[in-house]
């Protein structure tokens, strides 16, 4: 069997195969070929993630570019669109709920200022909360102290300056002193509710009662009372409730 094989393969080599040899030359060429194909197909998925990384980055910048527009876009608070929200009612010192005679933007930002005079009587008060440093004041600077008070939020001030009347006290300090901070009004609600005070006009209704009348601005078309009331020493107090 051997020696037929070989006596196959002379005959080949005579004529199907005669003057074909696989050289080193050969060998050579085909690696050359299979190393061509292999750098070809390494540089394509390199591209493909080049590229993919610069549409990713970029798209990220005009993403960042947008979100700083839209976050600086209403800096200027004069470019913020109105609001068409009315302002929400705000309670008077009886409890009613009442609105703002301007819009917000319009109403001043600061109280009344008190005179000297009035400020004095107020250091001096709040230091031992005697009536006597009240003698001397009218009617309507009394009132003044009473809502600066609020406005500051002294509350024991506050409570002070009430008539000290038996039959016209309504609640004890002690019961005072638990009102809730949000039932006694924000500074924003004082400012709207007393912004024309200072310029108001006392008048007298009787020999120990009366009520300072006031516009709270100037374009209101009706006008408030704040009601006062003096103590058997003849000292001016605020009733309690006193807005009409």
């Amino acid at each position: 069997m051997k020696d037929k094989l070989t006596n196959l393969r002379m005959a080949m080599d005579k004529s199907v195969f005669k003057g074909e040899k696989f050289t080193s030359q050969h060998k050579q060429e085909v690696l050359k070929n299979i190393k061509r194909k292999k750098r070809k197909n390494e540089w394509f998925p390199r591209i493909l993630s080049a590229t993919l990384a610069i549409i990713f980055v970029v798209s990220g910048t005009y993403l960042i570019i947008g979100e700083l527009n839209d976050s600086t876009e209403y800096a200027d608070p004069s470019q913020v669109p109105n609001s068409n929200i009315e302002p929400s009612p705000i309670p008077d010192l009886n409890g009613k709920a009442t609105k703002p005679s301007l819009p917000e933007e319009e109403i001043k930002d600061t109280l009344f200022d008190l005179t000297s005079i009035e400020e004095q009587a107020y250091d001096n008060f709040k230091k031992d909360l005697d009536l006597a440093h009240l003698a001397d004041l009218e009617p309507i600077s009394v009132a003044k102290l009473h809502i600066y008070s609020s406005y500051n939020q002294d509350t024991e001030v506050l409570y002070a300056l009430y008539t000290d009347r038996e039959e016209r006290i309504l609640w004890t300090k002690e019961e005072d002193e638990i009102i809730p901070e949000s039932d006694r009004g924000s500074k924003e609600q004082i400012l709207a509710l007393f912004e024309g005070f200072e310029n108001g006009t006392f008048i007298k209704t009787s020999e120990y009662e009366g009520y300072i009348e006031f516009k709270t601005s100037e374009d209101a078309e009706t006008k408030s009372g704040f009601q006062m009331i003096q103590n058997v020493d003849g000292i001016w107090q605020v009733a309690f409730m006193p807005i009409q």
